[in-house]
């Protein structure tokens, strides 16, 4: 689309970064938010499904939804200020966002508690993060860790939050394997009652060389079958092994969030 930006390379369409950096300083609106995704998993070997991107994602959707600290494993990570942003693990279903300043070693309790983290990111620092950041529990269980020099967390899968719709694009999963296999990747929206929803679904062959898959732009709305969630939901990956070898799956893509008016 043609977007005038004045400070992102003139007058032009927008590319997925473009949407990013205007999301993220508030230049789309309040009510518009876009989130990148992605993840990795390096044997798919279970023959039910699971969830890909639980283990990819600060998740706490399906257990407790609990208090969570952040913390380094390099003393020197001191003036880094991170930023935040997820759903409210108690409110249920809205986004809350902070920025939080790392204290090295030493854990610092968020202000906010998440069901799920979409955003976690460098935010304020003269050099990146010198250690490994991690995101834990308050019993200092690891969730989800960023690596040293990085700067910022990708999410396994996206939040949506309640009243808010949301538009998944350009999202590509690759798999190979030693050996010929098959592979089922489906796409589900899951509401706050864990009520699923199969969005997509595709059984794919894989062997030594890389199988990639591009699915179509897939639009969620908060409404499930007529009626408004409660607490938002998620959007995620599921996987299982069909038969051969286990695969090596890795995935990517973009997710635009909306509000909406349901006046109309």
């Amino acid at each position: 689309m043609g977007v005038n930006r004045f400070d992102v390379f003139s007058t032009g369409g927008a590319t997925a970064t473009d949407l990013r950096l205007d999301g993220a300083r508030r230049q789309l609106g309040s009510n518009v938010t876009v989130n990148q995704f992605g993840g990795k998993i390096l044997s798919l070997s279970a023959t039910s499904l699971v969830n890909l991107s639980s283990s990819s994602s600060l998740q706490f959707w399906t257990g407790s939804k609990a208090s969570v600290q952040i913390t380094s494993s390099n003393a020197l990570d001191t003036a880094n200020v991170m930023y935040i942003e997820g759903i409210d693990g108690v409110a249920g279903g809205t986004i809350v966002s902070e920025t939080i300043q790392l204290n090295g070693t030493t854990a610092v309790p968020l202000l906010n508690s998440y069901a799920w983290v979409n955003v976690c990111q460098q935010y304020q620092s003269t050099n990146a993060n010198k250690g490994k950041v991690q995101l834990e529990t308050s019993a200092g269980i690891e969730r989800f860790a960023i690596l040293a020099d990085v700067g910022n967390l990708m999410s396994g899968g996206i939040a949506i939050p309640k009243g808010h719709s949301a538009v998944v694009t350009n999202l590509t999963i690759s798999l190979y394997s030693a050996t010929a296999g098959v592979s089922e990747i489906v796409l589900l929206w899951m509401n706050d009652g864990l009520v699923q929803t199969q969005l997509y679904s595709i059984q794919v062959s894989h062997g030594l060389s890389q199988t990639t898959i591009n699915v179509p732009t897939t639009f969620i709305s908060d409404w499930n079958n007529g009626q408004p969630t409660v607490d938002g939901g998620l959007f995620v990956l599921m996987g299982k092994n069909i038969s051969g070898d286990s695969a090596v799956i890795s995935w990517s893509g973009n997710c635009l969030i909306t509000k909406v008016d349901k006046s109309k």
